[in-house]
């Protein structure tokens, strides 16, 4: 039959190479091309970029929380004249309705008389 292949033993075990394959290494290339400039560029922008977008954001946020608090102060202070003016018409309606119940009162009252005398 044919030969079988003979394994390294010196270590490298796990790979299964065989004795004629030569060692891979991983060579690092410490040149810095055109590549690697705009990627880092491109990096640094969108961090930047992103930094003053936030920043403007909470700006805006700071800036509105005053004008907010002032809109909502004024709505909460026509919501109490409101619930003011509302009160003092129910004790308004509240009298007029007193009075038009004394008044039935009264004219029940005279119409008993008036059938009593009858």
């Amino acid at each position: 039959m044919g030969q079988e292949p003979q394994f390294s033993h010196s270590g490298d075990t796990v790979s299964g190479r065989l004795d004629n394959q030569p060692r891979k290494r991983v060579v690092w290339d410490l040149t810095i091309n055109l590549g690697h400039v705009i990627s880092f560029t491109m990096g640094l922008i969108a961090v930047v970029g992103i930094y003053y977008s936030l920043d403007s954001r909470v700006s805006r946020q700071e800036y509105m929380i005053p004008i907010e608090a002032k809109a909502r102060a004024e709505k909460d202070a026509n919501v109490q004249s409101s619930l003011t003016a509302l009160s003092t018409d129910l004790k308004d309606v509240k009298t007029v309705v007193d009075k038009v119940s004394r008044a039935i009162e009264v004219q029940a009252a005279v119409n008993e008389a008036k059938e009593k005398r009858k």
